[in-house]
């Protein structure tokens, strides 16, 4: 099944209610973020409600406030009817993923996630695993660097931990690793239906990084891209 991105302004549009708290943009460190800002939830203790169509929600962030420890889990998520715990804290300032709902029916209802008493988080985007009722039209898909509809072609390998980025901010990539080549003749075709296409990575040096791409047979040679470890570009 298909997955769905959503950026911190598609998942505003899936926010219902928030309570005992604020729900903003932050944009002050652009391209750190898918899209280029995330929301800041706060204050302390808020409460929030999120609903959404598919089998499943991963929400990538992380915390603001030092009151409750990074890495520890806490309780107060509500999925639909019943109750889901110990909801992983990442790191302050390092967005990786702090909450994975549970595999939900497979029906063209929606599904709503509470979340109460949380402290000051950071959102950056949220991934929904779609159903077979899940309509994508205008849907932003994400396809992961291990997808089979990637073909690799060279010296490629693969990338696991931590990516640190600007202003101290580090990432965890969604499903936690990257691919990584210094090959020159190295290559990757991806094939896909749809409107346009976006390619997230980084570079480890300064430079950037200097590509060939071919779109439909258009050959666009040695652009450069500033996918660097202070401007990244990346999930």
């Amino acid at each position: 099944m298909a997955t769905i991105l959503l950026d911190d302004n598609a998942l505003s549009q899936h926010v219902v209610s928030v309570v005992r708290g604020g729900w903003h943009t932050n944009d002050e460190m652009g391209s750190i973020f898918v899209g280029g800002s995330a929301i800041v939830v706060g204050v302390t203790h808020v409460s929030f409600t999120i609903n959404f169509t598919g089998t499943s929600i991963a929400l990538y962030g992380h915390l603001l406030q030092d009151e409750v420890p990074a890495n520890d889990t806490i309780n107060g998520v509500f999925v639909d009817t019943w109750t889901a715990t110990n909801i992983f804290l990442p790191r302050n300032n390092t967005i990786d993923l702090w909450y994975q709902s549970p595999k939900l029916s497979d029906t063209n209802e929606t599904h709503n996630v509470t979340f109460q008493d949380f402290p000051t988080m950071l959102i950056d985007y949220a991934v929904v695993s779609a159903g077979r009722d899940t309509i994508l039209t205008g849907q932003g898909l994400l396809v992961d660097n291990t997808d089979p509809a990637i073909a690799y072609q060279g010296r490629w390998v693969s990338r696991t931990g931590i990516i640190t980025a600007a202003n101290d901010t580090a990432r965890v990539p969604v499903g936690g690793s990257i691919y990584q080549t210094n090959d020159r003749t190295a290559s990757a075709v991806f094939q896909f239906a749809g409107t346009s296409v976006s390619v997230y990575g980084t570079s480890p040096t300064q430079d950037g990084v200097v590509l060939d791409y071919d779109l439909d047979g258009i050959v666009t040679k040695s652009r450069q891209y500033s996918a660097t470890v202070l401007d990244p570009n990346f999930l």
